[in-house]
């Protein structure tokens, strides 16, 4: 009920793809993506949320293989719930906690060229792009949710 009143309902993925494809691709980036995270942060606090969204993206492939519609559901709630963990965390990332000083460190650590006079007179400008990059990627995933949701929907409706 409240991701129908909250995400709107697409017919199709920007217009160019079906909405079965766009979950699928969706699905499939989600999978990747976790399963690298897995991989490589082990020993992360991340790691359960990960391991759960992998397994959850997985359900959509089983739920489209077998025409389940309670394994896409769980998928379509995943992608729901994942907007609001992404959304929480956000304030909670260590480069947000840092200040300006540690922040300018770590990235003349990556570029050798920076000094920290130019880089503490910027970095401002580099919370506002990180801060802008989340809210796109925000947006992505409620997109990604809405895209779920309508082809749960979909599945669910009577086949003719």
């Amino acid at each position: 009920m409240l991701r129908s009143l909250l995400l709107p309902a697409p017919r199709s993925v920007f217009g160019a793809f079906s909405i079965e494809t766009g979950a699928t691709a969706a699905a499939g980036i989600l999978l990747s993506w976790h399963a690298f995270s897995i991989a490589t942060g082990m020993r992360s606090p991340w790691m359960l949320y990960s391991l759960w969204m992998a397994v959850s993206s997985a359900a959509l492939f089983y739920g489209r293989a077998k025409r389940d519609v309670g394994h896409v559901q769980w998928f379509a709630t995943a992608a729901f719930i994942d907007i609001f963990v992404y959304a929480a965390a956000i304030p909670f990332e260590k480069e947000f906690g840092m200040s300006d000083v540690e922040r300018c460190t770590v990235a003349m650590a990556t570029n050798g060229e920076l000094t920290m006079e130019y880089c503490l007179a910027h970095v401002h400008e580099i919370s506002a792009i990180a801060y802008a990059i989340r809210a796109v990627a925000l947006a992505i995933k409620v997109y990604v949710a809405a895209v779920a949701q309508s082809y749960e929907h979909q599945c669910a409706a009577p086949q003719s």
